[in-house]
C-alpha cells in the first residue's frame, strides 16, 4: 500500500499509538524526545503536532517519528532549533541540521 503519514494531536494520543507498536519503555523514550521538539515549535509560534510514518502494507511498521505543522512551516533558523532542542538530539536530527546549514 505504501507509506502513510499518521497525526496525533496530543501527547497521550501519541504515546498510546506508540505503546501499541513497541515496549512502554521505547514508546515513552520515543514520545518524550518528539515533545521537546514540539515543545520547542510552541515556544517559537508554531502549531505543531505528533507525526509518524508508517509502511502499511504489513502491517504499519514505523519508518520515522517526527513533527508535522498544522499552520505554516518553520523557517530554517526554526527549525535548526527545533531540530536541536531535545537534549540529546537524534542521528537525523544532526543529519537534517547538517543538510539545513549546508543549504545557506
Amino acid at each position: 500500500m505504501g507509506i502513510v503519514t499518521l497525526r496525533f494531536e496530543t501527547y497521550e494520543k501519541y504515546l498510546s499509538w506508540l505503546k501499541k507498536g513497541s515496549d512502554s519503555n521505547r514508546a515513552e523514550f520515543i514520545a518524550d524526545h518528539e515533545k521537546e521538539h514540539f515543545d520547542e515549535a510552541l515556544r517559537r509560534g508554531y502549531t505543531p503536532v505528533y507525526a509518524s510514518q508508517v509502511f502499511s502494507s504489513d502491517g504499519w511498521t514505523p519508518i520515522c517519528h517526527a513533527l508535522d505543522f498544522v499552520d505554516k512551516e518553520p523557517t530554517k533558523e526554526d527549525l535548526i532549533a527545533i531540530c536541536l532542542a531535545p537534549k540529546v538530539p537524534s542521528k537525523g536530527d544532526l543529519d537534517l541540521v547538517e543538510d539545513l546549514r549546508k543549504a545557506s
